[in-house]
């Protein structure tokens, strides 16, 4: 279990958990989770929170949950090529959803698309992601894991 928030003395009752709204005028309490004897320094959101969190579970820090899906590295657009056919029947837009395994180094394991608006776009949406830079996934605890990321790869001129 995660460490509960720091309530101060905001909160007088013995063993309970309680949930409450983060206060910005009340440095000694933190919000979300908390008990009079916890530790966590930042809003903790979990339902089985302990004062000081247990052995091993990196709660002590506040860090309840640090999973991550993966995404592109340092790229904020695809900039995909339009395909061919799609230059031919003089289509301005689509947009590929692709489920993207992405190893723990951040390798693409491989790339499918969900939906196919034709004219190659599906094809197009494939490659790019395969040929793109990713940061992997990660767990609760913050360690990098193979994850599937699914993303929207969206084509206009």
């Amino acid at each position: 279990a995660p460490a509960a928030a720091a309530s101060g003395k905001a909160l007088t009752a013995p063993d309970g958990v309680f949930d409450i709204p983060e206060s910005q005028s009340n440095p000694s309490y933190v919000g979300g989770a908390t008990l009079a004897k916890g530790t966590a320094t930042i809003p903790v959101r979990a339902s089985n929170p302990l004062p000081g969190g247990v052995a091993g579970g990196g709660g002590t820090k506040g860090d309840v949950d640090a999973s991550e899906s993966p995404r592109l590295a340092g790229e904020l657009q695809w900039d995909c090529p339009f395909p061919k056919e799609a230059d031919e029947a003089l289509v301005n837009s689509a947009v590929v959803m692709l489920r993207v395994d992405v190893g723990a180094d951040g390798r693409v394991l491989s790339a499918d698309a969900t939906n196919d608006p034709g004219n190659g776009f599906a094809r197009e949406a494939r490659r790019c992601a395969l040929s793109k830079r990713w940061v992997p996934g990660r767990n609760r605890s913050g360690q990098t894991v193979r994850a599937i990321a699914v993303v929207n790869v969206r084509f206009d001129r």
